[in-house]
């Protein structure tokens, strides 16, 4: 019980905000990936994921999967290659930089950096590596830094 009162909350708490991510993932992955740049939002997604991976929130997680299949499926992806990536990242990497660097503050900055780099040797797995994916990876990791400095 002590956990639960002085835990912090955060938006990524509440099930109807995943649920409501999970409907702006499909709906800009859809719309800009046809008009724009392709806007993933991938990194907001992962930082749900983990936040409901710390507080055992596993059923509203299912959104979360839905929303990376999505992104994967819409990018071109291999499916689950995106929640691996993050699943490694998360239970791998993380713990290792923690140990090596004390950086509590920029650790979900750190998370979605690796995140996007991941992605770029995924992506760079199944395309080729020019311009526009430099570009395109760089505005979604701007984009994902702004709305998680904006999310409490």
């Amino acid at each position: 019980m002590d956990d639960i009162i002085g835990a912090k909350k955060n938006i990524f708490d509440n099930t109807y905000v995943l649920f409501f991510l999970f409907i702006i993932v499909v709906i800009t992955n859809t719309i800009s990936s046809v008009y724009f740049l392709s806007l993933m939002l991938a990194g907001v997604v992962y930082v749900a994921f983990t936040r409901c991976l710390k507080k055992h929130n596993y059923y509203p997680m299912i959104y979360l999967i839905l929303a990376f299949l999505f992104i994967e499926l819409n990018n071109g992806f291999k499916p689950f290659s995106l929640i691996l990536l993050g699943s490694f990242i998360y239970v791998y990497l993380i713990p290792f930089l923690t140990r090596v660097m004390v950086i509590d503050s920029l650790n979900e900055f750190l998370q979605i950096m690796l995140l996007y780099i991941g992605i770029g040797v995924v992506w760079s797995l199944t395309n080729d590596v020019n311009f526009l994916l430099i570009k395109t990876l760089f505005f979604n990791f701007i984009i994902d830094l702004i709305i998680i400095g904006i999310a409490p």
